[in-house]
């Protein structure tokens, strides 16, 4: 087993591995009586410009942070938008957009008379490479997925859009911990972030992600529950992309 899979000697407590049903219970409580649903949660996003540091939201603001330990309790792939306008801007929602990158519904042409409608993803021109019309040889249409996760002192969790850029990085570490048996939720995985540069010469920041530990059985007995009820209370709904 690789070095990165080796299990860390030091134990990071978490506030959801709790031996009490409180965590789960203000999940509950806070999606079903405030009417929240799974995309108003706190986000933590990957930064511009090669930037190395998440900001992290707390209740004074926000801090900086080069790396974070989180228990994974959902990833959500296959995720696809598309805006007509290039640099929409002020969290525009998307034109188009797509849950299970096969069929896009919304409106996915430059027309102004164009109407919505359900597309074919694969056949759509905006899906291709070289459609991009910044000038860069990528899609016009973005893929991306949502990291759901909750962090040591979080009683909720946290989502991540995460961008085409670091697609490759979160699939390379789900098959890593799948070809050594490990579940996602059952794991304490590392975000951290590097410096990244496109083959045009733009800097970009890129997740990386890491292990550093299993979960004890008691702790991932109760991260399951928490992870069940997430589920259970989360509901569609038309995701801001853009904050």
């Amino acid at each position: 087993m690789g070095k990165e899979l080796q299990k860390a000697d030091a134990a990071t407590s978490f506030m959801i591995a709790a031996p009490d049903d409180a965590p789960r219970e203000l999940m509950k409580d806070t999606f079903e009586q405030l009417g929240v649903d799974q995309f108003q949660l706190s986000r933590i996003k990957i930064p511009v410009a090669g930037v190395t540091q998440f900001a992290v939201p707390t209740l004074e603001g926000e801090d900086m942070e080069p790396t974070l330990d989180v228990i994974l309790v959902s990833v959500k792939g296959n995720e696809k938008a598309w805006w007509r306008e290039e640099f929409s801007g002020g969290g525009a929602p998307p034109d188009c957009s797509s849950h299970d990158g096969q069929i896009g519904v919304g409106v996915n042409s430059l027309d102004p008379d164009a109407v919505n409608g359900r597309f074919s993803c694969p056949d759509c021109s905006w899906n291709q490479f070289g459609s991009a019309r910044s000038g860069s040889a990528g899609k016009d249409c973005r893929d991306m997925a949502f990291l759901y996760f909750f962090r040591q002192t979080a009683a909720m969790p946290n989502l991540m859009v995460v961008p085409a850029t670091s697609l490759k990085p979160v699939r390379e570490y789900m098959m890593r911990l799948i070809e050594n048996g490990k579940s996602l939720s059952k794991v304490v995985t590392t975000f951290s972030l590097e410096k990244a540069q496109s083959k045009g010469g733009i800097t970009y920041s890129q997740l990386s992600l890491s292990y550093a530990r299993d979960l004890d059985e008691e702790e991932a007995e109760r991260v399951a529950g928490i992870a069940a009820t997430l589920k259970e209370v989360s509901k569609t709904a038309a995701v801001d992309l853009e904050n």
